[in-house]
């Protein structure tokens, strides 16, 4: 089975298979054990610590760049 586009969802296999797809999506051991000595580091010296995941260009080209909103 093939699905297109990238507004495609299937709500109820997500949650039957919730669990596969978080062990699949997973950082490997090494990187999680790297990801946690970075998170833990910062967190010594702040009361709060904020992360931003900034896309580094995969919209770039599509649509000329063109920022869209989607709403519900």
């Amino acid at each position: 089975m093939f699905a297109k586009g990238w507004l495609f969802r299937d709500e109820p296999s997500l949650r039957k298979h919730a669990d596969l797809l978080r062990n699949y999506f997973s950082p490997v051991d090494k990187h999680a054990a790297d990801i946690s000595r970075l998170i833990e580091k910062a967190r010594k010296d702040c009361d709060l610590l904020v992360g931003i995941h900034i896309r580094q260009g995969d919209y770039k080209n599509w649509l000329d760049g063109k920022a869209l909103l989607f709403h519900r």
